[in-house]
This record gives C-alpha cells, sequence and structure tokens, in this order.
C-alpha cells in the first residue's frame, strides 16, 4: 500500500519590505506591493499563493472544504508530472505518508518527501533518517494509464494511479479500500520561517507555480469541460432530468430480449436506469448509459429528480463492451480514476436490466426519457 508521506512545504524565504528598505526574513507590517500582512505575528506573506524561499507553508482552515470538481484527463508522463508537482494536505483515506504526517511534496527532480507538522502548525518536508523521503517515477503501464511510483530511500517503495480535479485536488489510488484524497496547498493559512530548506524543497518551489498553471491549462479540455454540461456525454436524458414515478420497480418481469451483436447491446443499454435492487460498484440509486460511451451514477435531487454525478473522484467515466465468445458480450463500467467492473447484461421486455457482475448482480429499470422532466 501507499506508505504515508508526511507533509513537506515548500520551502521558500518569508520576506517582506517597508518602503525602500531591503527584504528580509519576517519582515514586519505594513507589507510591499504582493505581500498581505499576517496580523497575528505583524509578519508579510506572499499573497500569490506561495511561500518565499525558505519558509514552510500553514495549511488553511478551509483548505480541504475545496468543492468536488471535474476530473482532469491526461494522457502522457509529462502531462502526469507537470500535474503532479508541489504541496499537498491529505484531507481523507489512508496510505503509506500517513504514518508521518498530513501531507506529501512531489519535486521536479525526482524526489519526494512526506511532509510531517512542525512549529506553528507549517508542515515540514521530511529529509532525513530511513522513512518518508526518496525518488519517484512515472510509467505508462498500458495505453492511457499512467502509475506514479514513490520509491523509498531505504529500498522498496509503492505506486498507484493519480486522478487530478480542475478544484485543486488528486487522489492516489493504488488499490486500498480507503485511497487518499489531496488537496493542493496554496498557503492559504500563511508561511512561518523555516531552517535550511533542504535539496527537497528548493527544488519543488519551481514546480508548484509552473504546476499550478498546467491545472489552468488542462482543465478546459474534452472531457472535463464536457462533464460540466449535466452529464459526461450529455446523457440520454438531454436537458432534463427524470423523476422515478413511485411504482417503477414494480413493474412485472418480462421475458429476456435476445442479442447477438454489440450494436444490439448498445442501442438497448443506452438511457437512465434506476436501481430496484441488488449491489453494484458505482454510488448512487440509478446509472445513465450515454451514446457517446461515457455514463453517471444518479443521485437523488430537488423535487426527486434524478442526477448524474460529474464531479469528484467516483460515480462516472466510461464504458466499452466486447464480444467475448459467439453471442457472449460484456459491457465495462470505466471508473475516471481508473479501474471498473465489467458486467454481463441481460434485458427483459418489461423494461428491466441485470448487470451480472458472477458474486453479485444490480437489477434496474428503464426510466422513461423526458416522462416527468425537471430542470437539471
Amino acid at each position: 500500500m501507499w506508505r504515508s508521506l508526511s507533509l513537506m512545504l515548500l520551502a521558500s524565504a518569508l520576506v517582506g519590505c517597508v518602503g525602500k528598505h531591503s527584504l528580509g526574513d519576517n519582515q514586519a507590517c505594513p507589507c510591499a506591493p504582493g505581500w498581505t500582512c499576517d496580523a497575528t505575528r505583524d509578519v508579510c506573506v506572499a499573497t500569490t499563493g506561495s511561500c518565499p524561499a525558505g519558509t514552510l507553508r500553514i495549511p488553511g482552515p478551509g483548505s480541504c472544504a475545496a468543492p468536488a470538481g471535474h476530473v482532469v484527463p491526461y494522457k502522457t508522463v509529462a502531462d502526469l508530472e507537470a500535474l503532479i508537482q508541489g504541496d499537498w494536505l491529505r484531507c481523507s483515506g489512508t496510505d503509506y505518508a500517513a504514518q508521518f504526517g498530513p501531507g506529501l511534496r512531489i519535486s521536479p527532480d525526482h524526489t519526494w518527501s512526506a511532509l510531517a507538522t512542525g512549529d506553528g502548525g507549517a508542515l515540514e518536508p521530511i529529509t532525513s533518517g530511513f522513512d518518508g523521503y526518496g525518488t519517484w517515477t512515472a510509467d505508462e503501464v498500458y495505453a492511457d494509464h499512467i502509475q506514479i511510483n514513490l520509491l523509498i530511500v531505504s529500498g522498496g517503495g509503492t505506486g498507484g494511479f493519480a486522478t487530478f480535479t480542475d478544484t485543486g485536488q488528486m487522489r492516489l489510488d493504488n488499490g486500498n479500500a480507503t485511497p487518499p484524497d489531496y488537496v493542493r496547498l496554496s498557503g492559504g493559512g500563511g508561511c512561518v520561517g523555516s531552517g535550511a530548506a533542504g535539496a527537497g524543497g528548493s527544488a519543488s518551489t519551481a514546480g508548484g507555480g509552473g504546476l499550478s498553471g498546467g491545472i489552468g491549462g488542462f482543465s478546459g479540455s474534452g472531457g472535463a469541460g464536457g462533464a460540466s454540461g449535466g452529464s459526461a456525454g450529455g446523457g440520454a436524458g438531454g436537458a432534463t432530468v427524470t423523476i422515478p414515478g413511485p411504482g417503477d420497480c414494480a413493474a412485472p418481469d418480462g421475458h429476456a430480449l435476445p442479442y447477438t451483436t454489440l450494436a444490439d447491446l448498445e442501442a438497448l443499454i443506452e438511457g437512465d436506469w434506476l436501481k430496484c435492487s441488488g449491489t453494484v460498484f458505482f454510488p448512487g440509486i440509478g446509472v445513465r448509459i450515454s451514446p457517446d460511451h461515457t455514463w453517471n451514477s444518479l443521485e437523488g435531487g430537488d423535487g426527486g429528480a434524478l442526477q448524474p454525478i460529474t464531479t469528484g473522484f467516483d460515480g462516472y467515466g466510461t464504458w466499452t463492451d466486447e464480444d467475448l465468445s459467439p453471442v457472449h458480450f460484456q459491457f465495462n463500467l470505466l471508473k475516471a480514476t481508473g479501474g471498473g467492473a465489467g458486467y454481463v447484461v441481460t434485458f427483459t421486455d418489461s423494461g428491466q436490466v441485470r448487470l451480472d457482475f458472477g458474486d453479485s448482480a444490480g437489477n434496474f429499470v428503464r426510466l422513461a426519457a423526458g416522462d416527468a422532466g425537471a430542470g437539471p
């Protein structure tokens, strides 16, 4: 599993100036342009969201309260490296880094450090001992699936898949039941002076600024932009979302509908479905299967309308289907964060569908598109 990485803050020297005075450590207020006075300590802090060289970050009190964002797609190792470099605060979940502190620093020189809580709440990088720091690599394990590997200085390490959102969140998924979710540190709680910056710290200062620009560049692309429209691909419901009727799950059992091609399967499965019984891996009370090969969980919204999940790390992604053998087809729901599940699908002529995973299955009924629509 992910080895716990203590949060290591970007090191830069806290400086400020008054009038024509030269910059210096912990410059007293009032502050020069580009700096803000921290009234609690009467010193100047950078207003750009990053701490100056030689200082450490203090996480802001609302750092983990950022709204869920849309997943930012990336396809190359270079994309991943641009997105992951910087300082991160862990908000939930557990991994190898958790035993050392609440954060993680990924530096452009391919070193990493856990960030531990130090004096004044500042996050300090671990740079000595046998654990909590080392080097990192990234490699494409198969098409469009890139793994980030944290290698420990004493040998060994851990690997997993990183997913980012356009609101500055990151999930490191190594298959753990509770993968850690992080948010990018911006120095919102202020900066404090530190001792020696350390090799890892100075390297990541430049990378931190470059990364935030990278996220802006990615967030307007393809899937992330499309997701904000209400469903990841426009969805079967168009501009409306369905309100389930009280008797939808009471429809009589129908006869199984045979299908013999992938085109038949796709024509039958596209649309909005209400879960009536059973177990599936995705959240919500329904699912939308869209013609553009995206899917979204449906959850209850205002007035009983079902709203597609389009943000965060769970509940949406893409789908594929495949012919495993003559007249045996599998339908695959792929999560935005990687992984997913493959199902054998059976339909009935009364609008029912079963997604059968082998040791578990979910039974759904088709929701009539536009029957009792409401604005999304």
